[in-house]
């Protein structure tokens, strides 16, 4: 049973994932929430559903902590830390986990069956989580600015609203699966759409001019800095259940018998963590 502490829209897109995948049937999962609103859409979907955290921890063989991290968990606890993201929603996820010092070594293999359902999931250091943060998990909504304006210069020239917002969203598509599946440096496969002295040539050289490299780069380092602010901020108000060594904070009250599931950054909806143990991350966990 995989039982999910906080129902909203990032822990519905988990388990939207894990179900399609066949890995568990819907009557395995069970979430519980204070809104029974929220919960309606779990109970569409055929799981289990309560509104008492309790019997999640009690019945539950990983416990996913879809929350804001105002909790403690046990010191020892076995813990991996998620940063996922919005796409998820649509089973195109990018998620990065690291493990906590307490898991297992099945523990990692675990979350990366469970994560990789809804997307593309690898495993990381702790200490890069708020690049992550940053890159992936503020990036939908880089693109999303990247896929307006795409279609507004399209606007622009004469293209109606909805052909234009189709075409642009679907070469970002495109583009996106050229560099994942052909491996060839984004460079490269920019260099072959431009030809000497032609229209593309003259809009990336546009581009150039107005800083657009720069503009991206500058918002991942200061997103990324903003997430390392932020997890300081917890970490100062927790201090009193932190144990700074490991840069770890403990998450909930109850002492879990199993594993812990956390995504992490719920406030952009976009980070995850499993976790048993403590961070001073502010990111979903799962306790594995």
């Amino acid at each position: 049973m995989v039982g999910f502490i906080g129902a909203g829209k990032m822990a519905q897109a988990m388990c939207k994932g894990i179900v399609r995948s066949g890995i568990l049937r819907a009557e395995q999962i069970m979430a519980s929430d204070p809104d029974g609103r929220v919960l309606t859409c779990w109970e569409a979907m055929g799981t289990r559903t309560t509104q008492c955290n309790r019997t999640i921890v009690e019945n539950s063989d990983i416990i996913v902590m879809a929350v804001k991290p105002n909790m403690t968990l046990p010191a020892g606890s076995r813990v991996v830390r998620l940063m996922s993201n919005t796409p998820a929603l649509v089973q195109y996820g990018a998620t990065v986990f690291s493990r906590g010092p307490h898991t297992l070594p099945s523990d990692g293999d675990l979350v990366q069956n469970l994560m990789s359902t809804f997307g593309l999931c690898e495993e990381m250091a702790e200490k890069h989580l708020d690049a992550v943060t940053g890159l992936s998990g503020s990036g939908p909504a880089y693109m999303f600015m990247c896929l307006e304006a795409l279609s507004d210069g399209g606007v622009k020239m004469g293209l109606p609203r909805e052909t234009a917002m189709r075409l642009a969203a679907q070469t970002m598509i495109g583009s996106a699966k050229m560099v994942l599946e052909s491996g060839i440096h984004p460079g490269e496969l920019k260099d072959s759409v431009c030809s000497p002295s032609g229209s593309t040539m003259s809009g990336v050289f546009d581009l150039e001019k107005s800083g657009f490299r720069f503009a991206l780069i500058n918002a991942v380092q200061t997103a990324s800095k903003r997430a390392y602010e932020i997890g300081l901020i917890e970490n100062y108000d927790t201090a009193s259940e932190a144990t700074y060594a490991s840069k770890n904070i403990a998450v909930s009250s109850i002492q879990p018998p199993h594993p812990l599931v956390t995504p992490s950054n719920q406030r952009s909806g976009s980070r995850q963590r499993v976790r048993r143990g403590r961070s001073r991350h502010h990111r979903h966990s799962t306790a594995v």
